[in-house]
């Protein structure tokens, strides 16, 4: 009978997701961010309150889209 090991348990595997998903979430923001920017109906402030992030993380976005 062979062992059985479910690797969704595993700590490993819950570090890898959990870098995953927040390496997503983090890409989304900063498309969420750049669309926000483009449109330019809003202040860093209000894209700063809408996307949960700093001001500063709005303009370091900002200066990469100028690139």
């Amino acid at each position: 009978m062979g062992l059985l090991y479910d690797i969704t348990k595993d700590y490993l595997y819950q570090e890898g997701l959990e870098k995953g998903l927040t390496k997503g979430r983090e890409e989304s923001k900063r498309e969420f961010i750049a669309r926000l920017l483009a449109r330019q109906k809003l202040t860093v402030e209000e894209i700063a309150d809408a996307a949960g992030t700093t001001v500063e993380h709005v303009e370091a976005v900002a200066e990469e889209l100028k690139k």
